[in-house]
């Protein structure tokens, strides 16, 4: 890069406030959940989204007595897919709100906390089951899990991508958290004499993103921690937590304090830094972006099909795992114009073999790119193993190239296993956490007869001696959920396939 025709490019500040984030943590009791409740009521919001999430759910209800509130309680399984498809459909709702002209829209997050608890619980459902955890946990029931950096930084990953909606947010976000003193403990572990510390029960970078740090007191006033403010009168390193009023509400904080105006405020830009290649995660996450265009997703579609994604399957924006060629495919034709019917180009497939003979150029396009999409999103085996035999047939009739053929067909074996698990786990999640039995059918790849026939073998030897008939069954539908051709030497004769 050279100096003299590098072209460097400035702005002059707006000096516009942005729509904020307001943590809003402290003591249990002390009147958290009652000011979100309490603000929904403000005539200068719109609708209100409540998410409850972990200690906090089924409260939501009785705050709805809260004088003038008026919230609507997000409804959700407690899974991550569903908590995370919430907060990426209100995200979306809350931008064409304002395009409508309408007031902002607020979300709550009550308790935020709990979503880094649910993926520390996944983190350690992933290590139980590891080879090296299973021989520990053989040798000592209670011997503490190795859980290695590459799982973490899968859960701060999947953290870092719900925080960055919150951040991104096209209006205001209110995030409540527990808080606690606890005693200081120095770089050995060991606790400093009589010194104190306080604790804030979210992931730890949590608070550094957020706009404005609200904490709450049983018995003192409530303080700003901090505030990413020009207009809040805390000054970080100069000034003490600034003390609130005895009747301050969130209402005054926003709009008074924070000098919000929702005429200009603008969503917070986060520019990631490049390595000049868009990773797999990049390219769904700016798909997945509502404001991503057609034009965008067709460009996107074409890094994939360049770098070579063809068979990278991913995390889509409802949380199940979707192709990422066929998922950019599917949204394109989410943004596609009516009036334009245009076929994004099929991404090129593996050979059948390295040494193929030369074909004919078929006439990719139509077939093909319908197939990807229908081999990522067939509801049956039945449906799969048709459009299996179809491309088939499309490679013997020109439709599509052996090679097309067979990344379709690639495609649908892979849908077939990752739903074969799926059944498998619904079954499974009805066992005790504890059961043993949940590492073994969770060891068991789909398709491998032989091992699930073994293991339906060892399960029969068990019963009814030391495994019940009911937990027995339970277990012998996980199994042949994954590997439905086991059935056929079951040996627990009472479980029905």
């Amino acid at each position: 890069m050279n100096a003299k025709t590098f072209e460097l490019k400035t702005r002059k500040p707006t000096c516009a406030v942005p729509w904020p984030q307001i943590l809003i943590e402290g003591m249990e009791k002390s009147g958290k959940t009652w000011l979100c409740a309490e603000f929904s009521g403000s005539q200068r919001i719109g609708r209100t989204f409540w998410l409850e999430i972990g200690p906090a759910a089924g409260t939501a209800d009785q705050y709805g007595a809260v004088p003038g509130a008026r919230y609507e309680i997000v409804e959700h399984d407690g899974s991550w897919k569903e908590i995370y498809g919430a907060v990426l459909k209100i995200h979306q709702e809350a931008g064409e709100a304002l395009k409508r002209g309408e007031k902002p829209t607020v979300l709550i997050v009550d308790v935020a906390g709990a979503l880094w608890d649910l993926l520390k619980d996944w983190v350690s459902a992933r290590a139980a089951v590891s080879k090296t955890n299973r021989s520990r946990l053989a040798d000592d029931p209670a011997a503490e899990l190795v859980i290695p950096r590459n799982l973490w930084n899968d859960a701060t990953k999947r953290h870092a991508q719900i925080v960055t909606l919150f951040l991104t947010f096209p209006g205001i976000v209110l995030l409540t958290a527990n808080g606690k003193e606890i005693s200081a403990t120095g770089p050995d572990g060991q606790p400093l004499g009589t010194k104190k510390d306080w604790r804030v029960d979210t992931q730890k970078e949590l608070p550094a993103y957020i706009t404005c740090w609200v904490r709450m007191f049983r018995e003192e006033r409530a303080r700003v921690i901090g505030a990413r403010s020009v207009h809040a009168g805390v000054r970080p390193g100069h000034d003490e937590p600034r003390l609130l009023g005895k009747t301050w509400n969130l209402e005054w904080l926003i709009f008074d304090m924070l000098a919000l105006d929702p005429a200009t405020a603008y969503v917070r830009e986060f520019t990631e830094l490049q390595t000049g290649v868009m990773s797999p995660q990049q390219i769904r996450d700016e798909a997945c972006d509502p404001l991503t265009t057609f034009e965008r997703i067709k460009e996107l579609y074409a890094a994939a099909k360049d770098a070579g994604f063809d068979d990278v399957t991913l995390q889509n924006e409802t949380g199940d795992d979707e192709n990422l060629l066929a998922m950019l495919f599917r949204i394109g034709n989410e943004r596609k114009p009516k009036a334009e019917r245009p076929h994004l180009a099929a991404a090129p497939a593996p050979a059948d073999v390295a040494d193929e003979p030369a074909q004919p150029a078929a006439q990719s396009g139509t077939w093909y790119d319908d197939a990807i999409v229908k081999a990522a999103s067939f509801k049956t085996e039945t449906a799969g193993g048709d459009l299996f035999r179809e491309a088939a047939a499309a490679a013997r009739d020109g439709r599509c190239t052996p090679g097309e053929a067979t990344h379709v067909q690639n495609l649908i074996n892979a849908r077939i296993e990752d739903r074969r698990r799926e059944a498998s786990n619904r079954v499974l999640a009805q066992l005790d956490a504890e059961d043993p039995w949940r590492a073994k059918v969770e060891e068991l790849t789909s398709g491998d007869d032989a091992s699930a026939r073994s293991a339906l073998e060892e399960l029969g030897a068990l019963v009814p001696d030391q495994v019940d008939m009911a937990r027995a069954n339970l277990i012998s539908r996980a199994i042949i959920a994954l590997c439905p051709k086991a059935a056929v030497k079951a040996p627990v004769r009472e479980v029905a396939a």
